[in-house]
C-alpha cells in the first residue's frame, strides 16, 4: 500500500526553531526512503503565520520538496486548516515548529498505518529537547506529576507501549490523522488559541477504537526557556481547556481537580487555617514524592530543588486559567441578563 502523507508546520518569528525541525524532518524522510520500498509519497507544506517570513529558512530548503506559504489566521487552528486545503496527502502529520523527530519516526510511523489500515488518528509523546537547559530538563521532569498535568501526562514521556487514543493524552505537537477523518469531522475550531486538537478528538465517536499512542513515537519539544514564557501558555491551557469542556457541556472532574483544590484551599485559610495547611503540605508532599521518584530513577537527582519550585507555579498558573474562563463566563451572563431588561 503506497501511502501519501503530508507534514504541516506552522511557524512565525522562530527561525532557529523552525530550521531544526525542518531539517530533522529531512533526515527522517531520508531514512524513511532508505528502509522502506514502498513507493510511500511525502509532501512538506510550512505555513509563514501572519506576514512573517524568513528569507534564509526558505532557501535553506530544496522547493521541489518544501512548500512555504503565507497565511494569515486567527488562531493556530485556522492556521492548521487552511494548510490541509492546500495539502494532498492522505494522511495529515502535524508538527510544532519547535520539535525535532528521530531518524526513524516517519518510518514508525508509516508502518503503524501499513500494518493497521484501521487506524485513522496516530499520536507520539515528548522527550526533552537536546542541549536542553537546566530550567528546561527540570520544567520536564516537572510536568511528568500526575499531581500536577493529571490525565495528561502521558503526552509527556516516550511511550513504553501502544495504548488506545484519548484526547487527553494526544497532542498536537505531533499527531497524525486521516485525511477524510479530518475533513468529515469539520477540522479544527477556530475559536481556540490553545487546545484545538482536544475539541476536535473530543467530536470523534468511539476515538480509542481509531486512536492509538503508539509505542516509541515521539519527538524531542523544546520547552520555554524561563518562567515566564511558560506560565502564559500554561494559564492558557487552563482557560481554553475549561472553555472546551464548557462549550461541549461535558465537565471531566479530573480537569476541576486544580481549580477546586485551589477553591477548598482559599476557603479553608478563611474558616479554618490549620486544615488548610495540613492538606495543603498533604497535596505537596505526594506532588513532589512522585518527581523525586521520577528524578532519582532517571539518575537526575540535581533537578529536583528546581522542580519543587515549578510545580506549584505551574499548578497555580494553570488554575488561574481555569478562574478566569469561569469569571469571564459569568460576566458575559450578566452582561446578557442586563441587556434584556
Amino acid at each position: 500500500m503506497s501511502i501519501k502523507l503530508s507534514i504541516i508546520t506552522l511557524t512565525q518569528g522562530r527561525s532557529e526553531l523552525s530550521l531544526n525541525t525542518l531539517n530533522s524532518v529531512w533526515e527522517s524522510y531520508l531514512f524513511l526512503n532508505t528502509h522502506n520500498q514502498s513507493g510511500h509519497k511525502v509532501e512538506f507544506l510550512i505555513g509563514l503565520n501572519n506576514g512573517w517570513h524568513d528569507q534564509k529558512l526558505v532557501e535553506s530548503f530544496s522547493q521541489d520538496y518544501f512548500t512555504f506559504l503565507p497565511i494569515e489566521s486567527i488562531t493556530p487552528g485556522d492556521g492548521r486548516n487552511q494548510l490541509v486545503l492546500k495539502s494532498s496527502g492522505d494522511y495529515l502529520l502535524f508538527l510544532d515548529d519547535d520539535v525535532i523527530l528521530p531518524e526513524n519516526y516517519l518510518l514508525n510511523l508509516i508502518e503503524a498505518i501499513e500494518s493497521n489500515n484501521s487506524l485513522k488518528i496516530i499520536g507520539g509523546g515528548e522527550e526533552s529537547y537536546p542541549n536542553s537547559s537546566f530550567f528546561e530538563q527540570s520544567l520536564n521532569f516537572a510536568i511528568r506529576s500526575p499531581f500536577v498535568t493529571y490525565k495528561t501526562l502521558d503526552r509527556h514521556k516516550i511511550p513504553r507501549q501502544t495504548v488506545p487514543g484519548k484526547e487527553e493524552i494526544l497532542t498536537l505537537s505531533n499527531l497524525c490523522i486521516e485525511r477524510n477523518l479530518f475533513l468529515s469531522t469539520g477540522m479544527f475550531d477556530t475559536n481556540y488559541f490553545r487546545n484545538e486538537e482536544n475539541i476536535f478528538l473530543q467530536n470523534i465517536p468511539n476515538l480509542e477504537k481509531i486512536a492509538v499512542l503508539l509505542r516509541g513515537l515521539y519527538v524531542c519539544h523544546k520547552r520555554r526557556s524561563t518562567l515566564t514564557n511558560f506560565l502564559r501558555p500554561s494559564f492558557f491551557s487552563g482557560f481554553y481547556r475549561m472553555k472546551g469542556m464548557m462549550d461541549k457541556k461535558d465537565i471531566k472532574f479530573s480537569f476541576l481537580i486544580p481549580l477546586l483544590f485551589s477553591l477548598l484551599i482559599l476557603n479553608l485559610l478563611i474558616l479554618k487555617p490549620i486544615a488548610a495547611y495540613i492538606l495543603l503540605a498533604l497535596y505537596l508532599f505526594c506532588a513532589f514524592g512522585f518527581s523525586i521518584k521520577i528524578c532519582i530513577k532517571l539518575r537526575r537527582p540535581e533537578l529536583i530543588p528546581l522542580v519543587f519550585v515549578l510545580q506549584p507555579l505551574i499548578i497555580s498558573s494553570y488554575t488561574f486559567g481555569q478562574s478566569c474562563y469561569f469569571v469571564s463566563l459569568l460576566n458575559f451572563s450578566r452582561n446578557g441578563a442586563e441587556s434584556e431588561v
